[in-house]
């Protein structure tokens, strides 16, 4: 909202609009766990759910351990969601966009070839196409 680029997408609850972040966390994290509730099948929207909120409420300057578990788990469990809970015709295509996940984040962290940001972003992408097209019935 004001224009700048900060180091993660975590580090938004300390800028000038540090609503924002956690706003639109638990927004997304009620909007998975309604998903979960209202298609018994996919549980799994509930936990991805409540790591959203978690993460909404444990900003990681203030709670840096806590903050990284839930981002830890909720990008690990995503992978996992997406792989075990598809399809054989689609596991392939799953694989390698669960793989995307892990090597980004393992990239930032580990290698530091790039931002946690950049990092979040990439992870983020396969996540949400995933999402948005068993939403729509496009995938599995």
């Amino acid at each position: 909202a004001t224009g700048e680029v900060r180091e993660s997408i975590s580090n938004y609850a300390y800028s000038n609009l540090p609503h924002i972040l956690p706003i639109l966390l638990s927004l997304s994290g009620s909007l998975f766990i309604y998903n979960g509730v209202i298609n018994r099948s996919k549980w799994y929207n509930i936990v991805i759910g409540c790591l959203l909120i978690a993460i909404a409420f444990t900003p990681h300057l203030d709670y840096p351990i806590m903050h990284y578990i839930f981002a830890g788990v909720f990008f690990i469990f995503s992978a996992f969601v997406m792989i075990f809970y598809s399809s054989k015709k689609q596991r392939l295509m799953k694989i390698i966009a669960a793989s995307i996940i892990i090597i980004s984040v393992f990239a930032s962290f580990v290698l530091k070839l790039f931002s946690i940001f950049i990092a979040e972003w990439i992870a983020i992408i396969p996540i949400s196409i995933h999402f948005l097209g068993e939403s729509l019935g496009k995938i599995d």
